[in-house]
Parts: C-alpha cells; structure tokens; sequence
C-alpha cells in the first residue's frame, strides 16, 4: 500500500510542477504579446517620423519664385 500512495503522491507533484509551469507560459504569453504591440506601436511611430523627415515641400510661403508678387 505504501507504494501506491507513494506513487499517488509523485503524480499530485507533478501534476502541481506543470500547473506552475502552464501558468509561467501563460505569463510569458502576455509578456510576449505586451512586447509585440509595443515594438508595432513604436515601429508605425518609427515610420511615421521617417515618412515626416522625409518629406519636403516643393515651395514654401517664403520662396521667392517667378510667380511671386509683392
């Protein structure tokens, strides 16, 4: 009998050293996801700010063209 609750035993620890680890992955999940939509968020931020840079106007209020008055 002793072997067998012995061996009921090792599976309740077992089974309570997976439910530790499911819950440690499911943290790790949501840290993960967390992660990946603020590196999209910073990256669309990131392009935004290249495409802004980027562009330059043909002419500005200031130029002085020929179609200029005064």
């Amino acid at each position: 009998m002793k072997i067998h609750d012995a061996m009921g035993e090792d599976r309740i620890r077992f089974a309570q050293k997976l439910n530790e680890m499911g819950d440690e992955l499911s943290n790790l999940v949501k840290e993960v996801e967390k992660t990946r939509k603020q590196v999209e968020t910073t990256e669309s931020y990131s392009v935004q700010l290249r495409w802004l840079n980027s562009y330059t106007p043909l002419s500005s209020p200031t130029d002085e063209g020929p179609c200029h008055t005064i």
